[in-house]
């Protein structure tokens, strides 16, 4: 807890040459007890990415080969680790592939850099020392300089100090006050609730087949649905909300059967449903789809078999005392079918934009540490407001 309150102390700016001059005072070489716990949780990443690839025994092998697994085992086993052989592990998880972007690989990335840099230190102290006290008296030289007109490079030289510093735990107050004074979100986007509908508002107009049991009547026929697709933006401060509303009425012609007895009727159903999408640093979800739907029905016909008039006039009566009936059940059943429509036409978009969201942005930057450390995004029922902070750690 010590150590968190730390880096959210914030020194003055004025105050930071002078901090950074003094830096190097607080290194202090790890010991074999902190070089061992860091071995630990790298073994222990180890495991957990071991298990996860023996779900697939074939692409465990590929890995395996690729990730150099033999030697990382050797040095897990090793009572004096070596680190270029370490390293040289650590590059092949930096790589670029594909699938490096899942969590276990970025465990045991990261665990596997504290290691390296602990051992490091405690084998070469006095090497690791120079060196961290030439940057600082770099680095506050360049905070000393360090002003409005100051260049991309200029703030490339403190960074790479910074971030040199806080691989080896020195100066923790100074280096996150240097982060928080000097480093800005980098990138500002708004998508307007216009562009948003004149990409994906579109209008309905499609033939549909009818067959269906009502209350034990089998009925056929064929209707016709016309209505819009709305998207609309909501309020929300943590992501962005979108809300797609469908609306239409679907004009029917059915042919009701049971036993001797045809009924003919026209049917018009209101239909509304709405679902929820939101997009955020993980990508996109939705909420189930919430339908309802309104069915009146007239009809204009009834037949029996042989035409016996005793059995049309109780046909008639049975038709008229369980309308209501039927409009109700229709009406959930039309609402039944549209929910799941709409989720699962809902569903296949957002699995097609969350793939393509992974595959060309997500995933690259995941597997390359650059995501960005700042990702807002929110919707204010007006616009999508997006706010980003992405730099590597040697920059600003």
């Amino acid at each position: 807890l010590d150590a968190y309150l730390v880096t959210q102390a914030t020194l003055p700016v004025e105050a930071l040459p002078a901090a950074a001059e003094k830096a190097y005072e607080t290194f202090a070489a790890p010991t074999p007890a902190m070089v061992a716990a860091a071995e630990s949780q790298a073994a222990a990443a180890a495991q957990q990415l071991n298990r996860f690839l023996a779900q697939s025994p074939d692409r465990s092998k590929a890995w395996k080969t690729f990730l150099r697994w033999p030697v990382l085992q050797e040095q897990l086993a090793s009572q004096n680790a070596n680190t270029a052989e370490l390293t040289q592990v650590l590059q092949r998880l930096s790589a670029d592939e594909s699938g490096l972007e899942k969590s276990q690989f970025v465990t045991l990335r990261r665990s596997l850099r504290v290691w390296i840099d602990r051992a490091l230190a405690e084998k070469k102290t006095a090497a690791v020392a120079k060196k961290i006290k030439v940057y600082s008296s770099e680095l506050a030289e360049s905070l000393k300089q360090y002003d409005g007109n100051a260049s991309h490079w200029d703030a490339m030289a403190i960074a790479a100090r910074v971030n040199f510093l806080q691989r080896f735990d020195v100066a923790p107050e100074l280096t996150a006050s240097v982060r928080r004074h000097y480093s800005h979100p980098n990138l500002s986007a708004y998508i307007s609730s216009g562009l948003i509908s004149s990409a994906m508002d579109r209008a309905i107009d499609e033939a549909i087949s009818i067959h269906e049991n009502i209350l034990g009547v089998r009925i056929v026929g064929e209707g016709q649905t016309k209505g819009s697709l709305q998207v609309d933006l909501l309020q929300d401060s943590e992501r962005a909300a979108l809300g797609l509303k469908m609306q239409g009425v679907t004009e029917s012609q059915t042919v009701g059967t049971k036993r001797s007895v045809r009924v003919f009727a026209n049917s018009t159903t209101s239909l509304e449903a709405t679902k929820k999408v939101h997009f955020s640093a993980d990508g996109f979800s939705s909420q189930p789809a919430q339908a309802d739907a309104s069915t009146e029905t007239r009809v204009t016909g009834l037949t029996t078999r042989r035409g016996n008039r005793f059995v049309e006039k109780l046909a008639w009566r049975k038709v008229a005392s369980s309308k209501g009936q039927a409009q109700r059940q229709s009406s959930q059943r039309a609402a039944v079918r549209l929910q799941s429509r709409m989720d699962e036409e809902g569903d296949k978009l957002l699995t097609g934009a969350n793939q393509k969201y992974g595959e060309k942005f997500r995933g690259p930057l995941l597997r390359k540490d650059a995501f960005p450390r700042l990702f807002e995004v929110k919707s204010d029922g007006q616009q999508i407001q997006l706010l980003m902070h992405e730099a590597s750690a040697d920059q600003l």
